[in-house]
């Protein structure tokens, strides 16, 4: 929108940008009056800012009928033709640029203005001080701007967020999109989402469809990859919160001396409040992420519960403050109740941080406590951190004795997580042991606690390596017993492994743990490799009748090799092979 011309201030002598809007008669007066109220709204935008990262305004005003704008005039290269020139560019080069453009969305955004048209073109890198500088605020979305393009999405098409494109109401995450397409654009000289025709650029970006930067770039520092991954993002909730979170997140990957540059250029102010809406912001996002990872009737449910708060708490809550609220506030004065409020939360917040520093308190003290008896006993142990890790070492090593002793000094732990490990550790040492009886009560007890039946699961490779000692000759009951009902070893990778063993024991064994578990087994392979392997003449009878009994075809290639070779059971082959499967 509008013209550019490079000109020069007659007073102060310096070269200026200046921005006209196009004054041809042609124009619809409807058209005419929108670029003039966008021309306003831009000047307007422009003054409000004060950052180096972005174009200044010097003036503006009118001139035969035209309006003006007077910009910075700044002497250097848009990026885009950077990025069509230098394919691809260094990595310190694209940090610095992302640097200086996150702090200046981070200005812009603290200032309650929303770019909405970020894109190369719109970006100029000063060839005197090497600072990226963002430009064009035609488009922007202000606090004071009435004006709205309604029926039409604003932006540049490639460039625009999917809400941008579904001419939904835009934030600054809108923005952070934007920036993401421009930083991956910087990183591999292609752009994520231009196709042939704008609807297939539109239906590319609404579904995020783009190649994988390592694709292009194997090279790529994992940290910016992970940030543009997480800026482009079709669900805005899903994407990066804010400019701050943009700026931390770049700041990571910037060397001091660039980091020093990014926090004088930054200007954005901190303070409590913002803090807290930033933490909230984070945890509704990983809110949302676990959601949307949750299996389809979890989520269905997810959602039934929020309908009701929103239709029967929600209103509720509000119904009962406004029935306090109302009268204090005919009573009383805004200040009053502004100063009452403000106590009542000042106090509040005293209390959590007590109850909070109790905690703390009561865990330190524990952590000590545990420590010290352990040493009592001639551990070298500091803390529980250290107790834990010993007692695991302890198991490693099937030391029955001091896994167990130092197990029952975290049984004595108040948090829930020495209770847990010590519990687990203490059915691990008499698993080590061999009292599978009294293993089996032990870890009866660690299913009970909160979190006890993933903290079993997760030792399934120390479990594997214990039985591997014990595999290949037949279990006693009771081991299976517990190794399905305690162990949950019966849905095992491993175990289902050794289901097709050629060792009699060692498939037999995973069957048994398998069926104990109430796992179904297939059980036509494991008699196939019984006919085939089995040194038992009565094994491969009792095989070959098994298969006959199960009628499954699979069996008649290993029922004929038994019937026409040297085997035991050739004589049952044979029969099967004619009763069941009229095979002569």
């Amino acid at each position: 929108m509008g013209r550019v011309y490079l000109s020069e201030d007659p007073i102060l002598k310096r070269r200026v940008a200046v921005k006209v809007i196009p004054t041809d008669r042609n124009l619809e007066p409807a058209v005419r009056r929108e670029f003039l109220e966008r021309f306003a709204v831009e000047a307007q935008a422009c003054a409000m800012l004060n950052h180096p990262s972005i174009v200044s305004i010097y003036d503006a005003g009118e001139e035969n009928g035209a309006p003006w704008i007077a910009f910075e005039y700044v002497s250097g290269e848009h990026l885009d033709r950077l990025i069509a020139q230098k394919t691809p560019l260094p990595f310190d080069q694209i940090l610095r640029i992302a640097g200086d453009i996150a702090a200046a969305m981070r200005h812009a955004h603290g200032m309650g203005i929303v770019h909405r048209d970020i894109k190369p073109a719109n970006i100029l890198i000063d060839e005197t001080s090497g600072i990226a500088k963002l430009a064009d605020f035609g488009v922007v979305k202000s606090p004071h701007a009435a004006i709205t393009q309604s029926g039409t999405a604003v932006g540049s098409p490639g460039y625009m967020s999917p809400e941008q494109i579904d001419d939904l109401e835009v934030d600054a995450r809108s923005d952070i999109f934007s920036f993401g397409i421009v930083l991956y654009e910087m990183l591999t000289g292609v752009h994520p989402f231009l196709r042939d025709t704008v609807q297939a650029t539109f239906y590319a970006t609404l579904s995020c469809n783009y190649k994988p930067i390592r694709e292009l770039r194997a090279d790529a520092p994992e940290k910016l990859v992970k940030f543009v991954e997480m800026s482009l993002v079709a669900d805005r909730n899903l994407r990066i919160i804010n400019a701050d979170e943009v700026c931390s997140m770049i700041a990571e990957c910037l060397s001091d001396k660039d980091k020093t540059r990014m926090m004088r250029v930054g200007t954005g102010k901190h303070n409590a409040v913002k803090k807290v809406k930033f933490g909230f912001a984070l945890a509704l996002r990983k809110a949302r992420s676990l959601k949307k990872a949750l299996p389809p009737v979890a989520g269905r449910a997810v959602d039934a519960v929020y309908a009701i708060y929103e239709k029967s708490i929600m209103p509720f809550a509000k119904k009962i403050f406004n029935k306090v609220y109302g009268p204090l506030e005919k009573r009383f004065s805004k200040k009053q109740l502004t100063i009452a409020l403000t106590g009542v939360t000042s106090l509040i917040a005293a209390v959590v941080l007590i109850l909070l520093f109790a905690a703390v308190s009561s865990s330190i003290n524990d952590n000590n406590r545990l420590a010290n008896a352990a040493q009592e006993k001639g551990y070298s142990v500091k803390n529980g951190k250290q107790l834990i890790t010993a007692c695991r070492e302890y198991i490693d090593k099937c030391d029955y004795f001091n896994a167990k002793e130092l197990a029952g000094i975290l049984t004595t732990g108040k948090g829930k997580n020495y209770i847990l490990r010590g519990s687990l550790f203490n059915a691990m040492a008499a698993l080590c042991a061999d009292k599978f009886n009294d293993a089996a009560a032990l870890f009866a007890k660690v299913q009970e606690i909160k979190g006890g039946e993933a903290a079993i699961r997760k030792e399934h490779p120390f479990y594997i390596r214990y039985l591997e000692a014990w595999i290949e000759r037949e279990l006693p009951d009771s081991l299976i017993t517990l190794c399905a009902s305690h162990l949950y070893l019966h849905d095992n990778s491993q175990v289902k492994a050794w289901a097709a063993s050629e060792h009699y024991w060692v498939r037999w064994n995973a069957v048994y743990i398998q069926q104990k578990g109430g796992k179904k087994v297939d059980l036509v392979p494991v008699y196939i490799l019984d006919l085939d392997y089995s040194a038992s003449a009565r094994t491969k009878i009792r095989a070959a009748e098994k298969l006959g009994e199960i009628g499954d075809r699979r069996a008649i290639p290993a029922l004929k090799a038994a019937r026409d070779g040297r085997n035991p059971a050739s004589s049952v082959a044979r029969r099967v092979l004619r009763e069941k499967f009229n095979e002569w």
